[in-house]
């Protein structure tokens, strides 16, 4: 089977110390995985895989994942912090003039969402909102109503799990 041409899904490879090669994955079908000796290889297997799967699930009348790149997102999403997080960041956003979502949407927005903005940058990063957050979070996390398959390079078996 050949993979989908332009299908705009999220792929990427990792090294895996535990097979000791390289894991395709694909984040829409978090269920699939394919192992192979180079990078290129589990990449090109998890395109060939998902594109098997999305064949599968056409013939048998099931919904096909959109993907994220292609979804529309709010902008909007909450978040759950520790009471004594909320505290220090609200005196922080009123120390700083800006609201507390200003401050919380300039701190994911900059600096490998790790490093305090200092007061400027968060000031900077108002300013020059519209009032759309480039922060986005998938609402839906639909998975596959289907078993899980992990797919490995021919002469690996295929595993249920």
């Amino acid at each position: 089977m050949k993979t989908i041409q332009n299908d705009h899904y999220a792929y990427r490879e990792i090294w895996s110390e535990e097979d000791n090669e390289y894991v395709g994955l694909c984040v829409e079908f978090p269920g699939l995985s394919w192992l192979a000796h180079s990078p290129e290889e589990a990449l090109h297997g998890i395109r060939k895989v998902v594109a098997e799967v999305i064949d599968d699930m056409q013939q048998s009348g099931e919904a096909i994942p959109e993907p994220l790149a292609s979804k529309q997102y709010s902008g909007r999403f909450i978040i759950r912090v520790p009471p004594e997080v909320h505290r220090m960041l609200a005196l922080e956003a009123a120390e700083s003039g800006v609201s507390l979502n200003r401050l919380a949407s300039a701190r994911l927005t900059h600096s490998g969402n790790t490093i305090s903005c200092t007061k400027r940058e968060i000031k900077q990063f108002s300013q020059n909102q519209s009032g759309v957050s480039r922060i986005h979070c998938n609402k839906d996390h639909s998975r596959l109503d289907r078993s899980v398959r992990m797919a490995k390079r021919p002469g690996k078996s295929s595993t249920e799990h």
